[in-house]
């Protein structure tokens, strides 16, 4: 067991455990600290995540322009037909 009363296995078993669930079930085994300083500890012990690669793009101002845009049909004024597209 470890000194703040938890066994290993259960962040492995258990990995979406909140801190909050931990701490309250280490208290019921007895244990004294401060919930803010069992969350500090369990986040040493818990499983990491592996990284995900991704390519960030930078630009210069004034390099790159995004807009968003959407089509809702056609609208009939006269005899033309224009098509409705907000940018």
């Amino acid at each position: 067991m470890d000194p703040i009363g938890l066994h290993p296995e259960t962040l492995e078993k258990f990995p979406t455990l909140t801190a909050s669930r931990l701490h309250a079930m280490v208290r019921e085994r007895g244990y004294p600290g401060r919930p803010d300083h069992f969350r500090h500890r369990i986040a040493r012990h818990r499983p990491r995540q592996t990284a995900e690669a991704y390519l960030r793009l930078r630009t210069l101002p004034g390099e790159q322009a995004q807009v968003d845009w959407g089509h809702f049909g056609h609208l009939t004024i006269g005899r033309a037909r224009r098509p409705l597209m907000p940018s």
